[in-house]
């Protein structure tokens, strides 16, 4: 069995199989640690999948090779908080809008994310109003919608990706 710093010379010489080492030798507690943050199997996936890029990505600047693991499970940690704060500010905007003001009227933040859900492909409309709407699991949005629950979970990741910077320009 290779070391750590055996498998991090490699990968850093473009040897994608001792990169895959590394992801094998660590994937579980990455995962243990994104899930316990997010409560959500799926959504862990993604962002543990979006830790092992980053750690790639990133590896040149890794100082120490038997510092690895640490400096990983740092990287999954800090996705894993931004990927909580991004959806619960993103619940917290589908919940104004669908609270209207007190005169019945929409607040202008509820119109922009309304006109924002138009904009977006049918799918990931589909999706996002079945979650956020509906209140239904990823689970049973893969079965209503005939489609696995990993394409779901990217279609809500990448719809409410779009959705928050619709928002941004709208608000500037």
């Amino acid at each position: 069995m290779r070391s750590d710093k055996e498998l991090i010379a490699a990968s850093l010489e473009q040897d994608r199989v001792a990169f895959g080492g590394l992801v094998r030798r660590y994937e579980k507690m990455v995962f243990a640690t994104v899930v316990s943050i997010l409560g959500d199997r799926h959504a862990a996936e993604d962002v543990v999948q979006d830790t092992f890029i980053a750690a790639y990505e990133h590896l040149p600047s890794l100082r120490r090779s038997e510092a690895f693991g640490p400096w990983l499970m740092q990287i999954a940690r800090r996705n894993a908080l931004r990927e909580s704060r991004r959806r619960k500010r993103f619940r917290s905007l589908a919940e104004d809008v669908a609270a209207p003001v007190a005169n019945g009227q929409l607040s202008e933040v509820s119109r922009d994310l309304l006109k924002g859900l138009n904009r977006l492909p049918e799918h990931e409309r589909v999706a996002i109003m079945l979650r956020y709407f509906e209140n239904l699991s990823v689970e049973s949005i893969a079965s209503v919608t005939g489609r696995t629950v990993g394409t779901v979970t990217k279609q809500l990741s990448r719809a409410r990706t779009r959705l928050l910077n619709w928002l941004k320009e709208t608000q500037k």
